[in-house]
């Protein structure tokens, strides 16, 4: 289904830290911080990021705790009791069409380990006034779960990123179904609510993240048609030999919002709409999040 391009939504967003965070580095230290947080190098100069891994997976484990919340069992588990759940283990493997059908919600957006997902995420970068920012080393100490005090001999120190430092990130949902691109507006959405936290410590005080959108870009390629008053997905603009193999619906629609005007520049190949404006960007999401509502509403349980 990536062999070709059909669609896609590109989200340009801001991370900005509401508390300390910290996502551990895999090297091992000889000496300072115990824990200390991972690094790139920019500009010849290492500084702190967040690796795209770390972020996908939160907003994957996200993602599926809203569709849990709205319908139990919708998405898979690796374990349920004494049988393995997981789409990986239930597929025939071939990496064709029938993987993507058989799939549970998640593993159509995410992906798995047969099937590549619609959603990436880039790495997120420090902006650029937050380069000179350097990360605290805090104390850290074990809890004796007889007493509930503090362990003897358990002290440790880690290395956070301090609240107010801003990392600049994309995510993209590429050859996206109506339903995808709004499961992905409520987790945009919790993100800006600050409902989501990311890395270690997340329930001692550590983690918690706001989302700020500079901008959302919507595509497809081809001329848009000026009449229509609605955005497919890919089961609107695919064969009906595919959406049968895919496990399509032709009805992958939703309203376009009054505002939003796809234009397809001299020379380009794309149709495109750019939305810079929190008025904009809030039509959009909320045009395409009923199509999430009725998709996982209507869901088959995993296994």
């Amino acid at each position: 289904m990536l062999r070709r391009l059909l669609n896609q939504c590109t989200f340009d967003v801001r991370l900005e830290t509401k508390e300390p965070l910290l996502i551990k580095s895999g090297d091992s230290v000889v000496s300072g911080p115990d824990m200390t947080f991972v690094r790139t190098r920019r500009g010849g100069s290492p500084e702190p990021f967040i690796p795209g891994s770390s972020l996908k997976g939160t907003l994957r484990s996200h993602a599926e705790r809203i569709a849990r919340t709205l319908q139990a069992e919708s998405v898979c588990g690796v374990f349920r009791g004494a049988e393995v759940k997981g789409c990986s283990w239930r597929m025939n493997g071939t990496g064709g069409r029938s993987d993507y059908r058989e799939s549970c919600p998640a593993c159509r957006l995410f992906g798995n380990t047969h099937w590549k997902g619609r959603f990436r995420t880039g790495d997120a970068y420090l902006v650029e006034e937050d380069r000179d920012v350097e990360p605290e080393v805090r104390d850290g100490v074990g809890i004796d779960r007889v007493s509930g005090g503090a362990s003897r001999g358990a002290k440790f120190d880690l290395e956070v990123v301090p609240a107010g430092v801003r990392f600049s990130t994309r995510f993209e949902v590429v050859n996206f179904e109506a339903w995808q691109l709004g499961w992905v507006a409520y987790v945009v959405r919790d993100l800006m609510d600050q409902r989501v936290r990311i890395g270690t410590g997340t329930s001692r005080g550590l983690g918690r993240i706001e989302a700020h959108v500079d901008e959302i870009s919507l595509e497809y390629v081809g001329e848009p048609d000026p009449l229509s008053d609605s955005l497919p997905g890919i089961g609107a603009l695919v064969s009906e030999d595919e959406r049968h193999d895919y496990g399509l619906v032709a009805e992958d629609r939703v309203p376009r919002p009054d505002r939003l005007d796809l234009t397809r520049p001299a020379g380009s190949l794309r149709s495109r709409a750019e939305l810079d404006q929190w008025r904009d960007q809030q039509e959009l999401l909320a045009a395409v999040a009923p199509a999430w509502d009725d998709y996982i509403q209507s869901a088959s349980t995993v296994g």
